[in-house]
């Protein structure tokens, strides 16, 4: 709402919830009348039918991605449309991603070219960490038809088993070797807490009933104090502010 123009782009939240969130999720609903929210059923054919409907180019976010930085669509959508070889375009890397919070290491950035209007572009398969993971659900931006096509015959019931099964992709034989990022990125995903069992994913502690109890304080996150934040990973653990909602 605050960093993408509302007429280029649409937005469809998969909800799945415990009772308890039942209240606050319907407020959150009601704030954004111009989102479709979908309670889950079948998580592939839901991803499936959002791939369905949606426009030429898609992306997925999870729940605790922040965005920082304005995104400007046009040369996401030029580079996607005029350059076969670029895999995908994403929003969560940077020249400034030096660190895997994943795996707890510094990373290098890779060897790579500038080019107007600051996009950087890199062959991810001669990358590492961050770097070498074109298939992500944090904000990397694919062309639809391209991306149903790979994912349709691939089985998955969950977010975690899907970003985990769609790394087959990256065996194919005709995969795109370029990917291309912003020189600053776009978004930050905040690793605050872990709401499912099946994937150990490394998290904060800040538990899911201790923001619920936040919000109907009558609080929220305030995104503005993290306005252009120069992270070094693609997941950092930082401060929390409130404000009024």
């Amino acid at each position: 709402e605050k960093y993408i123009p509302k007429d280029e782009h649409d937005v469809t939240v998969i909800c799945k919830y415990d009772e308890k969130h039942s209240d606050s999720l319907t407020q959150v609903m009601n704030l954004y009348p111009g989102v479709s929210f979908v309670k889950e059923g079948d998580f592939k054919h839901d991803v499936l039918r959002f791939l369905t409907e949606s426009g030429d180019h898609v992306a997925f976010l999870t729940d605790d991605i922040i965005f920082k930085e304005y995104v400007d669509t046009a040369p996401i959508v030029t580079a996607l449309t005029l350059n076969s070889s670029i895999l995908t375009f994403s929003l969560r890397l940077g020249l400034h991603i030096s660190e895997c919070y994943a795996l707890n290491s510094k990373q290098p950035v890779p060897n790579g070219n500038v080019y107007s209007p600051n996009i950087f572009v890199w062959e991810w398969q001669d990358s590492q960490m961050d770097w070498n993971y074109p298939f992500s659900v944090d904000g990397h931006v694919f062309r639809r038809d391209q991306v149903f096509d790979w994912f349709s015959s691939l089985n998955f019931y969950h977010p975690n088993s899907f970003e985990e099964v769609i790394q087959v992709c990256r065996q194919r034989f005709d995969i795109p070797k370029i990917c291309a990022s912003f020189v600053v990125s776009r978004l930050v995903n905040f690793p605050v807490n872990r709401v499912q069992d099946t994937h150990k994913n490394r998290c904060g502690d800040i538990d899911s009933d201790t923001l619920l109890g936040v919000w109907d304080e009558g609080k929220k996150i305030d995104i503005s104090k993290y306005d252009r934040f120069l992270n070094l990973g693609v997941h950092q653990e930082m401060e929390l502010y409130f404000t009024e909602r």
